[in-house]
């Protein structure tokens, strides 16, 4: 085995193993000539507080660079794709206290480098609708991110969408026709009785919000997506991401209940380039990764990059639904950036 392939001093330099480069050679045909990232995200490291978020993934953050931008993310999607992107949705990680100043003008200050790319800005409950309104004014702002760890009510892990998208929130979606990207928490994610019937009685009131559900809803089990999206099946603004969904079973299931339109080509980036895998047990899920398994007690396996193994699981994801050429690239791009004219 390669020795790169468990220790990451430096994940922004980290080279493909020998097991990786060939399977992203393999993936070459697949992917096609237009890609648009639908969940990516920039940070830089002097503005984070990763004692504010989550301590476990602290250490693998703080071993990439000390800024992560849109031109870093460029140059690893050519690597994982084999040709260069051709746009995405970007927001900053919610690592901040200070998310919504400091966070959203870096973003800004991106975008104006790169004008095929587009800004969800990040907002909490508290952020003021004056200001969030002076932020909308940019032509390259899409929509809004929203996560747990600003949600009013504890533990945030635990807390329906309701704690995190206040309505209020809904309702400056609506009248702009934005993007809204979210990332269910609880238990059993959209599946929880809370989140889908919050969701399906908001889309249902503002019908003009592009409602995308991360991470196929943050469904890493594919049961608990399947149950989920049972009741949201219906409802015309929602689409999914397969952002570091690593099953193609998952990915299978949205095509065929939600339909191929719906479902958009995502990283999650940069923990795209993280190796490991999710996966389904049980009546939840378990993630592997180089800081939570060591890989040196298993000759039998070797880790890839979340980037690769959610490709691989879309590419088998569609040989089994049996898509097209056409639908594949608009599951790559044209599904995202129509989100943009609607």
């Amino acid at each position: 085995m390669d020795k790169d392939k468990t220790v990451n001093k430096n994940w922004a330099k980290r080279l493909y193993s020998q097991t990786e480069r060939k399977i992203a050679e393999g993936l070459k045909g697949f992917v096609p000539a237009l890609t648009f990232d639908s969940h990516a995200h920039i940070y830089r490291l002097r503005d984070e507080d990763f004692d504010f978020y989550v301590k476990g993934k602290a250490a693998w953050f703080k071993s990439g660079p000390d800024e992560v931008g849109i031109k870093l993310w460029r140059g690893h999607m050519k690597k994982l794709l084999g040709k260069n992107p051709s746009g995405g949705f970007f927001s900053v990680i919610p690592f901040m206290k200070n998310v919504f100043e400091t966070g959203n003008d870096f973003l800004i200050k991106q975008l104006e480098k790169h004008s095929d790319c587009y800004g969800l800005l990040f907002v909490t409950p508290d952020s003021k609708t004056d200001s969030i309104e002076r932020h909308l004014a940019n032509s390259q702002i899409a929509g809004l991110k929203v996560y747990h760890v600003f949600s009013r009510l504890q533990p945030t892990l635990n807390s329906p969408v309701c704690g995190f998208l206040p309505e209020r929130l809904w309702e400056i979606a609506h009248h702009h026709k934005l993007v809204i990207l979210l990332h269910p928490v609880r238990y059993y994610t959209i599946a929880d009785p809370s989140n889908y019937q919050f969701i399906r009685k908001m889309c249902k009131k503002y019908p003009r919000v592009k409602l995308i559900l991360a991470h196929m809803g943050a469904n890493f089990n594919t049961y608990n997506f399947e149950a989920g999206i049972d009741k949201l099946r219906d409802i015309e603004n929602i689409w999914v991401d397969t952002s570091v969904i690593c099953e193609s079973s998952t990915i299978v299931s949205a095509i065929q209940k939600l339909g191929v339109h719906k479902v958009l080509w995502g990283t999650d980036y940069p923990l795209s380039e993280r190796l490991g895998r999710s996966f389904t047990i049980g009546n939840g899920f378990l993630w592997l990764d180089t800081e939570n398994f060591n890989w040196k007690h298993f000759s039998t396996c070797e880790p890839v990059c979340f980037g690769l193994e959610t490709l691989r699981a879309l590419k088998q994801a569609s040989e089994h639904a049996g898509l097209t050429a056409a639908e594949i690239q608009n599951i790559f791009y044209f599904n995202a950036v129509n989100l943009l004219k609607k």
